[in-house]
């Protein structure tokens, strides 16, 4: 049997056999294999450390978007003693809202923002306080 593809813009065409499967094997869904993997392990939430600015942060919890009152963001889990965000208060359990006027709604977010930068930039970061209130911090990117 011929089987003709399109790919790169060019008519690609492949001979095949097609044959009947063996009995033995077992075919699964996606979206099933996708629920098992779901029930039996747990999603953690990824954190992202950055060196430069001597943070960690992670995505939050359904809960933790609720007590700080916010639907997007990132809560800071670490801040490294005499670091860049510890020499700008940046507290542990600061939910980061924006970067560069930007939303915030994953740690991959906020890396694209600090990856797109260069050593000395700075990057203004609002952010939700533990106890409450709304800051907005400049954090500079160390130079190299």
């Amino acid at each position: 049997m011929a089987l003709k593809v399109f790919r790169d813009g060019k008519m690609i065409e492949k001979k095949v056999t097609l044959k009947a499967r063996e009995e033995e094997s077992t075919t699964v869904k996606a979206s099933d294999r996708d629920k098992d993997r779901e029930s039996v392990e747990p999603e953690v939430p990824k954190v992202v450390t950055f060196e430069g600015l001597g943070l960690s942060v992670r995505a939050l919890t359904s809960d933790e978007k609720k007590s700080a009152e916010v639907e997007k963001g990132v809560i800071v889990t670490e801040v490294k003693p005499y670091s860049e965000a510890f020499n700008r208060a940046i507290e542990q359990n600061s939910v980061i809202v924006e970067a560069d006027r930007k939303e915030i709604s994953s740690p991959s977010d906020l890396k694209r923002i600090v990856d797109g930068r260069k050593p000395g930039d700075s990057i203004l970061l609002r952010l939700k306080r533990p106890g409450g209130g709304t800051a907005y911090i400049a954090v500079q990117l160390p130079k190299e």
